[in-house]
């Protein structure tokens, strides 16, 4: 037994010397991040609205990754089933979570939110008499809720909206809210799905909700990696987040948005809403002249709110800015478009949220710095709000309005004003800047500016109400459509003749003007090229001869190549050798050291002779290339004879030499003893002789050769496989 002892001992020291060293440091980093992720199904437009939460987590995820150098998989499951599998070491993260469902210190969350989820209601799947189309079936409920003051204002708004009269209870974690719903404590609860059991049914869609990762302290190294990488994020690309949420969590609140019980019955009542435009302005609202019709990128928004609300809007057109001012106070007109600017003279109006935010485009004289700031800026009348939105941008400049675009540009080009904004639109439909050659646009300082609707004060609120509602539903891309379908350009001959003739007709000149010198030039190349052919010919000719010279250059390149080239190792003959050997020392500049090299190959007789020659010939080549591959760049190689190979280095002389020339010497004779011949060891070793002409001396090849000669010779005389540097 003292024997076996000692050989596992034995045994066991050597296991541990021979293991690597990584297996010895600390463990690596995650390579590959396991995360959880519960399953949420719900029935109708609500799947919408998950499917882009989930496409907003991964594309979240995807970014965390690129700088973790995580490579991640997804585990779908319910809220208990995840979380039992992180407890059992098979999942690293669990989301999206919050951080308010849990008991403090029980788990690690993330910093930030870096994931979202969708807020709902839900009831007890036994309970069928509750239901968010019927706001009776709620009234006088308990609604529980977790104790995080964000999905608390959220519910509370929710509840508003709806006007509901119920009551708001909330609990600590999510086990305690949803055994309060189950013990009938409460009606409803207002939760995500990772707080539910699975014996709850879907009611309503309440908002789209940030969450965090989940994970316990075994991961603290894990989780800590996450937040860094959540901070990067928001410190060197802020725009992302933002980019992400108006590509997924904005398309979501529109699948979800509904009407609610009031805003269903005042759609039923109400009364037609007139918005009032101050004139016509192509192509943001205008009116046919025989049919009387209104159309235009406004009342088209007006028929997609129609659409989606049942309300009818019926555009109207005034004579000016004071006319529709004049109709909302005398009740004649219920709305109008406007910039919403926080003017202290339309607090009391009702403002909708944004609908659209239209670009204006800046228009200065040509010869203008860009880069100027403008001291007086005119605007053609078209919005209420507009004036003040540019003068809280400008707050240097004088900013004025004008009636319509055309006497805008006309007022820029005579200097009377030193800029003008202009709809994009209107610029892209009209196309009369063309006609303006002392302006030029300035579409790198575009400012986008939001539109709403302004409904005057005395207006049903819930008209505002109902038309908020409708904008959370009105996909962008309508509205983009829309835009651009009265954007395309609108121009004609009379059109222009009507409103430019003189521009027209300098125009027309101009363009006569261009066609004859084009013919002239056209003509004028004709000829050229006819001189250009005869010239070409003698070119050609030309360099036919000269591809004759350089072929007879190359053939004697080549030819001289192969008298100076080994053609077995590629390397330099022994004439070539020679000849390049005694060039290079005579050009030696005195501080620098040659060092000469003479190779001999052991054993080759012994491998030439037993295998054949094709065995020799095979060594040689691979030696030969050996020696290319791990010899400094600078370094002449040659075969001398047989198995003799000769090498010239030079080095600026720096002190060690001799160690230098040494370490190479040494790692010639290591690569030699592990040569690879045809997938086989070659079982050949080198002799080396070696002699150094340091700096500040003649460098004659003689000598050195037979220096170099001697020390081989002494080489192989003793032990081989060896180096000797001749020594005086």
């Amino acid at each position: 037994m003292h024997y076996l002892a000692k050989i596992c001992s034995i045994l066991l020291s050597m296991a541990l010397v021979m293991l690597p060293a990584q297996s010895l440091a600390e463990p690596p980093a995650y390579q590959t991040i396991r995360i959880g992720v519960a399953n949420e199904r719900r029935p109708g437009p609500a799947n919408d609205a998950i499917r882009l939460m989930a496409s907003y987590n991964s594309s979240y995820l995807a970014e965390i990754a690129k700088i973790t150098h995580w490579q991640y998989e997804l585990y779908h499951g319910t809220a208990a089933d995840c979380l039992q599998r992180l407890q059992e070491g098979k999942l690293d993260l669990v989301a999206p979570v919050s951080a308010a469902a849990f008991p403090p210190g029980q788990y690690l969350f993330s910093d930030g939110h870096s994931c979202a989820a969708v807020l709902g209601l839900y009831t007890r799947d036994s309970d069928m008499s509750i239901t968010a189309e019927r706001g009776s079936t709620l009234n006088g409920s308990a609604i529980g809720v977790l104790d995080s003051s964000d999905i608390k204002n959220r519910l509370q708004f929710f509840v508003k909206t709806n006007g509901w009269n119920v009551s708001i209870r909330t609990y600590p974690t999510s086990d305690a809210l949803t055994a309060a719903l189950h013990r009938g404590e409460v009606q409803l609860i207002a939760c995500t799905v990772f707080n539910l059991t699975g014996k709850e049914r879907w009611i309503a869609f309440v908002d789209t909700i940030p969450q965090q990762y989940l994970t316990n302290a075994a991961h603290t190294t894990l989780m800590e990696q996450l937040n860094q990488a959540i901070l990067s994020i928001e410190m060197t690309n802020p725009s992302f987040e933002t980019r992400l949420k108006r590509e997924y969590l904005d398309p979501s609140i529109y699948k979800m948005a509904r009407y609610s019980e009031h805003q269903q019955a005042f759609i039923r009542s109400a009364p037609t809403a007139r918005v009032a435009f101050p004139g016509s302005f192509a192509p943001l609202f205008q009116q046919n002249k025989d049919f009387g019709n209104i159309y235009g990128i406004a009342p088209d928004i007006l028929t997609l709110l129609m659409n989606a609300t049942g309300i009818t809007f019926q555009p109207v057109i005034a004579e000016s800015s004071e006319a529709v001012a004049k109709m909302l106070r005398t009740g004649s007109a219920e709305a109008t478009f406007a910039v919403y600017v926080n003017d202290p003279k339309l607090q009391m109006m009702q403002f909708s949220n944004n609908i659209i935010w239209l670009p204006f485009t800046p228009i200065v004289q040509r010869a203008q710095d860009e880069s100027a700031r403008p001291e007086r800026i005119v605007l053609p009348t078209c919005f209420t709000g507009l004036r003040e939105f540019f003068e809280r941008q400008n707050p240097q400049a004088k900013v004025a309005e004008m009636p319509n675009p055309e006497e805008c540009l006309y007022a820029v080009e005579q200097g009377l004003y030193d800029c003008t904004f202009l709809p994009q639109p209107y610029l892209s439909k009209n196309k009369n800047i063309l006609l303006h050659f002392q302006l030029k646009v300035l579409d790198a300082a575009l400012v986008s500016v939001p539109l709403c609707l302004m409904f005057r004060a005395d207006a049903p609120e819930m008209l505002c109400h109902t038309v908020n509602t409708a904008l959370l539903g009105l996909p962008q891309n309508q509205l983009t459509q829309v835009v651009q379908h009265n954007s395309e350009p609108d121009m004609s001959f009379g059109y222009l003749l009507s409103q430019h003739p003189l521009a027209l007709t300098v125009g027309l000149l101009l363009s006569f003007i261009i066609l004859a010198t084009a013919i002239f030039l056209i003509y004028r190349n004709r000829l050229e090229q006819e001189k250009n052919y005869a010239l070409t010919i003698r070119e050609l000719e030309l360099q036919q001869a000269l591809d004759a010279v350089e072929i007879l250059q190359e053939d004697r390149d080549i030819y001289k190549r192969n008298a100076e080239t080994d053609h077995l190792t590629g390397c330099l003959n022994k004439a070539a050798m020679t000849a390049q050997c005694q060039q290079i020392l005579d050009k030696l500049p005195e501080n620098w050291t040659a060092a000469f090299f003479i190779i001999d190959l052991d054993h080759f007789k012994e491998a030439n002779d037993t295998y054949g020659h094709q065995r020799g010939d095979d060594i040689l080549i691979e030696f030969s290339a050996m020696l290319r591959d791990i010899l400094p760049p600078r370094t002449h190689i040659g075969r001398f004879g047989g198995d003799e190979f000769t090498l010239l280095l030079t080095e600026q002389d720096e002190g060690d030499c001799e160690a230098y020339v040494s370490m190479i010497a040494r790692l010639i004779l290591e690569q030699t003893r592990g040569l690879i011949v045809c997938d086989t060891p070659g079982k050949v070793t080198a002799s080396i002789g070696v002699a150094i002409s340091p700096a500040g001396s003649s460098h004659d090849l003689g000598t050195i050769f037979r220096r170099a000669d001697r020390a081989l010779y002494d080489v192989k005389e003793t032990c081989r496989d060896n180096y000797r540097i001749y020594k005086h």
